[in-house]
């Protein structure tokens, strides 16, 4: 495609992943394409990824595991509404887990990490919609004391990395990735009170880069790293919510800022409040709604519909309804079920 203007003719190129080359005329005018689609507008911003995006279209999808029969599915999503239910592939093995699913070679499409629980490999689906490209290999940690609590684009180049926390140590390594190569291998923290636990992972400050939320388990201190990769530009406290009952059910940018947000759930009352963030500062704190049946659980947070707002996924434990609630910040502007999976052994896969 080409960009021109009375005096210039200039040429740009775009990868498959729909990556964006500006070119900017005398004139002022600026060439973008996006998934294919070329367009003309000054103020263009491409829309953010979606988690849990298989086919690459901006709408976050449905990851089911049957923890049985071991057969994966992905319901493709329109909002609420499901485009396309398939079977991706069927690993029998209890012992190999779903541990991480983000964009680790930066095309555009989420793609699945899996670990076996008994010998600690790690293996990556790269992932073209529902068909698997490859199947490779990325590292023995035969360490069952390290688990990944965080996959994030922790450096902003584009690729989701890997955090990883050891039980006993307490020592916090983050894995920079290139599809299933690990660029780099380096300590971030060390912080031995196990009572720390990440509760989230998000670009809180609106940087492009994943930073990591933290909560302590008894004294209520809830913190944001704000990251550069392994480094910790930023420790800052961002509240104190001493209430076990209180838990973080998830992370997402909920009012579409740019910035993650965090969504709070009082196990006890069922009440749900949207911390709206700025960094580590919570800019507004607003109640969504009360649920007060416990077998309502949150299980996926993702932009359904492709607003660039994130929305929420529940399921009944019991019923084994699942609704959707398109969000707009703190409002719930559609509350729709979106399927019964009668067959408890089904799970929505929410990793870190």
């Amino acid at each position: 495609m080409f960009n021109f203007d009375s005096s210039s003719l200039e040429y740009f190129s775009l990868t498959p992943a729909g990556a964006i080359t500006t070119i900017t005329s005398p004139l002022n005018v600026i060439a973008f394409s996006w998934k294919g689609h070329a367009f003309w507008d000054p103020n263009f911003q491409p829309p953010p990824r979606a988690a849990v995006d298989l086919n690459g279209n901006r709408k976050s999808d449905i990851l089911w595991r049957h923890a049985v029969s071991g057969r994966n599915v992905v319901h493709m999503m329109d909002g609420d509404n499901i485009s396309t239910n398939a079977d991706i592939s069927t690993i029998a093995s209890p012992r190999w887990q779903i541990v991480g699913n983000g964009d680790y070679n930066g095309d555009g499409d989420t793609d699945i990490l899996w670990r076996d629980s008994n010998t600690g490999r790690i293996v990556m689906h790269l992932m073209e919609g529902l068909t698997i490209l490859s199947d490779v290999d990325v590292a023995t940690v035969s360490d069952s004391q390290w688990q990944i609590v965080g996959n994030g684009d922790y450096n902003g180049d584009g690729n989701s990395d890997m955090f990883w926390r050891h039980g006993t140590s307490g020592r916090n390594v983050v894995l920079l990735m290139d599809g299933p190569i690990i660029l780099s291998n380096t300590d971030s923290s060390l912080i031995v009170d196990q009572q720390w636990k990440v509760v989230g992972n998000g670009d809180y400050n609106g940087d492009g880069k994943s930073d990591v939320l933290w909560r302590h388990g008894i004294n209520g201190r809830n913190v944001v790293h704000v990251m550069d990769g392994a480094t910790i530009v930023r420790n800052t406290d961002s509240s104190i919510i001493p209430s076990p009952r209180w838990q973080v059910a998830g992370s997402g940018d909920y009012d579409g800022d740019g910035r993650s947000d965090v969504l709070w759930r009082d196990g006890g009352t069922g009440r749900i409040v949207v911390h709206l963030m700025d960094g580590a500062t919570i800019l507004s704190n607003a109640d969504a709604a009360i649920v007060s049946d416990t077998q309502w659980q949150i299980v996926g947070n993702g932009d359904y519909n492709g607003d660039g707002k994130s929305d929420v996924l529940w399921r009944h434990g019991i019923t084994d309804r699942n609704v959707m609630h398109l969000m707009d910040g703190a409002t719930i502007f559609s509350n729709t079920d979106v399927s019964t999976v009668v067959d408890d052994q089904w799970e929505v896969v929410n990793t870190p």
